[in-house]
Formats: C-alpha cells, structure tokens, sequence
C-alpha cells in the first residue's frame, strides 16, 4: 500500500509529512502519523510559521 511505502521510505530518507503527502498520495494526517511515530523526526515541532515574530 501507498501508506507502507512511503513509512519505509520516511525511515530512510526522513522526509516531512508534507513530502510524503505528496509523494505517495497518503493523507497529511497519515503522513503526520509517520513522522511523529519515527524515533529521529519525533522531536521536531512544526517550528514557527512565516510571518511569526517570536
């Protein structure tokens, strides 16, 4: 399935949830799981948006 792929794809090559959407037709909330779920990507926040003055 396209979910498996790009979950195996993500753990080699890392790519944001945005990425994956794209690449493998998946649904940002799926590709959302899979990044959260990875080990090395887990910790990334979604970091602040453009136009954001902290």
């Amino acid at each position: 399935s396209d979910f498996v792929k790009a979950r195996e794809s993500h753990a080699a090559f890392h790519q944001n949830a945005k990425g994956l959407k794209r690449q493998f037709n998946i649904t940002v909330d799926e590709a959302r799981g899979i990044v959260r779920a990875c080990p090395q990507c887990s910790h990334h926040g979604p970091g602040l948006g453009i136009g954001t003055n902290p």
